[in-house]
């Protein structure tokens, strides 16, 4: 399969692009660490940053950078992984997988930019 681009907002709480996952195929994710998306005022690679004061008010993924890039299925939390900029997986389930910057439920709407990165198995 040819790699597939897709693009990641920030306000979006998870991306409205999914991708069809398959069980037990392996994924390759990357993005371009260079990019940069914005938590209120603070610039950030697809890594993240650790950010006590969202740690303290609770992010999505507990012990994972905030706005780090993160994925998950068929926009279940609970089923949720860190990306960063490279990642490799094998798929434990069937689903749509979908894509965000791991950050506070109330605070989507201080975000700003996007990430594109790329998907291949």
């Amino acid at each position: 399969m040819q790699p597939v681009t897709i693009i990641v907002d920030t306000e979006e709480k998870f991306s409205s692009i999914k991708f069809p996952g398959q069980k037990s195929i392996t994924y390759q994710l990357s993005a371009d660490g260079n990019q940069q998306w914005c938590d209120w005022f603070i610039k950030t690679s697809p890594k993240g940053y650790w950010n006590p004061l969202a740690s303290v008010i609770g992010l999505r993924m507990k012990n994972v950078k905030c706005f780090c890039l993160c994925g998950c299925y068929n926009d279940d939390i609970s089923t949720a992984f860190a990306i960063g900029e490279d990642c490799q997986i094998i798929a434990d389930q069937d689903g749509y997988l979908s894509f965000f910057a791991n950050d506070s439920d109330n605070y989507y709407n201080n975000n700003r930019g996007s990430i594109g990165w790329r998907l291949q198995c």
